[in-house]
């Protein structure tokens, strides 16, 4: 099959999945907010490229309180036009990630729930080093199959290794799980240089359960995330050119 007609099938599955999957409903915009507040601490200068933005505008919302200039990529319509009505003062362009060419450059690049989408994730890292200004930092963040839950998962015998892919996966387009080690493997093979690295957040239980203890608890879980970073469910991986 060719590589035209791939990408053909992906930017179907790409629509189809934004017109029928909401990637912020219940707890996950809340570990959206989590994630927000810890990555803006390595924000640099006055421009920013989101790749994989939400369609509520949780993460990118406070992304004009660090830049001057914000512009967003995702190949689903749905999901750039429920945002713009969110940011309607930042860019979008309404791209597959792989398909993405762009002269211009950014000081901070970030990869929000990607990697584990798309096909030759190291190749798309290695494509967006043209982007990234020599002082700028490429961030990217992803599901961790190491997570405290998943674990769990595994004992309760649900699934049969951490990094085996459920319907839930399957639903939103994963096509790998990744834990530090090969998310730093894949960073390095780009031709990136990692700097820092760390997870957000302690997940024991799955999304439903933790909403039905509160946010409270959430928070404390959240909280307790920076002491047990490998174990989070999201882990992080910030890096230069």
């Amino acid at each position: 099959m060719g590589k035209a007609v791939l990408l053909k099938a992906e930017r179907k599955a790409v629509e189809q999945r934004g017109n029928t999957v909401s990637y912020n409903a219940g707890f996950h915009s809340r570990m959206i907010s989590y994630i927000a507040k810890d990555l803006s601490k390595l924000y640099t200068g006055d421009s920013c490229l989101v790749l994989g933005p939400s369609e509520g505008g949780e993460q990118e919302k406070p992304l004009s309180s660090y830049f001057k200039r914000v512009v967003c990529v995702d190949g689903s319509s749905r999901v750039l036009a429920k945002l713009k009505e969110a940011c309607p003062d930042y860019v979008y362009v309404h791209s597959l990630f792989e398909e993405l060419k762009m002269s211009e450059q950014f000081d901070t690049i970030l990869l929000m729930h990607v990697l584990e989408h798309v096909k030759n994730p190291v190749a798309l890292l290695r494509s967006l080093k043209p982007n990234l200004k020599k002082s700028g930092r490429l961030i990217a963040c992803v599901p961790n199959a190491r997570s405290l839950h998943r674990l769990l998962g595994v004992k309760m015998r649900l699934i049969k290794t951490p990094y085996e892919l459920g319907e839930s996966d399957f639903k939103v387009g994963h096509r790998r799980v990744y834990d530090m080690g090969a998310l730093k493997r894949d960073i390095k093979s780009a031709g990136l240089r990692e700097f820092d690295s760390g997870g957000i957040f302690l997940k024991p239980l799955s999304n439903p359960q933790l909403e039905k203890l509160g946010y409270e608890v959430a928070d404390g879980f959240y909280e307790l995330g920076k002491e047990f970073p490998e174990s989070c469910a999201e882990i992080w991986i910030a890096a230069r050119r």
